[in-house]
């Protein structure tokens, strides 16, 4: 009876890791088809001339009047749910063990300024499911806004070139990771073929290359808007992909660009399926 009750115990006590794991993986999913959304727009516009470049707000209003798009938008934002929840985890628990030294605190900082940023975005996908979206309420327009009220503040304008400089400082440790795939520590190896781990591999460094290229342009001009003190230069990710486009061979850019955010989107896929995710609660 003991053993009975033991094991009744021990299936309760995991359920939670279990939801949470779940929800963590189903998260990835929805990550990578925003991404994978957006990678597309930007290849269409880049090498087509048409259409528009969007960011992960836009990319789920694309999906409102596809077929079952509300169903799947409502399933996206229950996804981007679990994933800001897991990025919560990650920053609290520290199941990964990133520790509490300088480099591991950012770490953990960061994880918990993406879980803030992905409970947005979820609330705008459930929104979105249920026909009450407002669209992304012109990201860009937010972006500016936060800017100039941070600059209101005492320092302000320094306060902005630190944020900007703080995301700089993000896109170079992504740079990082698409050099020495670090990432592949955390996908589960076991039955995956060494053909299949270099594909994964090649994937993720395109993808996290990209993503450190927008990331990069983002910080420089939230930096460009503190240094001129004004709000209106600075930009979110679909102004920084729009910018790509007024350079010299500027859709090719932004078309290759976007196929690195596309495979980003794919890597978070493999993510879905193949991370190691130990939530220890």
């Amino acid at each position: 009876m003991n053993q009975v009750n033991r094991a009744v115990h021990n299936t309760i006590d995991a359920q939670p890791s279990d939801w949470i794991v779940r929800l963590a993986r189903l998260g990835y999913a929805a990550k990578g088809l925003v991404y994978v959304i957006v990678g597309f727009l930007s290849i269409k516009t880049g090498f087509t001339a048409g259409g528009r470049v969007e960011d992960p707000g836009g990319a789920l209003e694309t999906l409102v009047n596809e077929p079952f798009g509300k169903t799947l938008l409502f399933i996206t934002g229950v996804g981007l749910l679990g994933y800001a929840l897991w990025r919560f985890i990650q920053a609290a628990k520290d199941p990964e063990g990133e520790g509490s030294d300088a480099k591991g605190l950012t770490k953990r900082v960061g994880y918990g300024i993406s879980g803030v940023l992905h409970t947005g975005l979820a609330l705008q996908a459930l929104a979105l499911s249920r026909g009450r979206g407002n669209g992304s309420g012109d990201s860009e327009a937010k972006t500016q806004d936060w800017t100039a009220r941070l600059m209101e503040q005492p320092f302000g304008r320094y306060l902005v070139i630190t944020v900007g400089i703080i995301i700089v400082v993000w896109a170079v440790r992504e740079f990082i990771a698409a050099y020495r795939a670090h990432f592949m520590r955390k996908i589960e190896r076991p039955n995956v073929s060494r053909k299949t781990l270099d594909v994964i591999r090649t994937i993720g460094r395109v993808g996290y290359g990209a993503r450190g290229i927008v990331m990069a342009i983002v910080g420089f001009f939230i930096i460009m808007a503190g240094v001129r003190y004004d709000a209106s230069q600075a930009k979110g990710l679909r102004g920084a992909l729009e910018s790509l486009l007024g350079q010299p061979y500027g859709p090719y850019l932004l078309g290759l660009v976007g196929i690195g955010l596309l495979a980003y989107g794919v890597f978070q896929f493999v993510n879905a399926r193949y991370r190691v995710i130990r939530p220890g609660v």
